[in-house]
């Protein structure tokens, strides 16, 4: 209402330890919810309820090594045998992939999705960006990765205030990494790719660029 204002805000984990590091911002919220160490039960519960909205009925597809694979051949015949053991296969992997991480988990899901028809939805097998951890290896590269990591967006100008005499060419790091599908650009702003997100935070952990 007008003079009750409820204020929502999201971020990722380390912008927040960021901003509470600078800013002590907890100190200026209600209730904190984390949302990215869920579970691979609780994803697949919080995704199948988002989903139940929608009135469609799901059908998951296997990949070409699922097909191959013995306990898979061996419900072949029993289609609702086939759709719960795809249905468990679909969200362990989703779990391990988004590592808990709701919004990551989202994202995966609906890039999932086929429209087959007004009634279904197929659910293809995850489609992920092929990473060559080899470009990653330069320090200006991984101090890049870890500001956008900490800020969760910057445009080009304010990365290179906060990497002033740390990295040098950070434009055309950032160009070379939009390129690869490593960030992704809204506006002028650039960010961690979210489907890579957790895979970047770990490199950068071990290597002692987050902590």
């Amino acid at each position: 209402t007008r003079s009750k204002v409820f204020w929502v805000m999201s971020c990722t984990r380390y912008a927040w330890e960021f901003l509470q590091h600078m800013m002590q911002v907890d100190l200026m919220v209600s209730h904190l919810v984390p949302t990215d160490r869920l579970t691979s039960m609780q994803v697949q519960q919080a995704v199948l309820a988002r989903h139940r909205a929608t009135g469609y009925d799901l059908v998951f597809e296997p990949d070409r090594a699922t097909r191959s694979s013995r306990a898979f051949k061996r419900r072949l015949g029993d289609p609702a045998r086939e759709q719960e053991y795809l249905r468990e296969l679909f969200f362990r992997k989703l779990g391990e992939l988004s590592e808990g991480n709701l919004s990551v988990a989202m994202i995966l899901w609906i890039r999932s999705i086929r429209v087959e028809d007004g009634h279904t939805l197929t659910i293809q097998p995850f489609d992920l960006p092929d990473l060559d951890l080899a470009d990653l290896r330069d320090a200006g590269t991984q101090f890049t990765l870890a500001a956008l990591a900490i800020h969760d967006a910057l445009p080009p100008p304010r990365l290179e205030q906060a990497l002033e005499g740390v990295v040098e060419r950070v434009g055309n790091i950032v160009a070379r990494l939009h390129a690869k599908g490593i960030l992704t650009r809204h506006k002028e702003e650039y960010r961690i790719n979210m489907l890579i997100y957790r895979q970047m935070v770990r490199m950068l952990k071990g290597r002692n660029f987050l902590h």
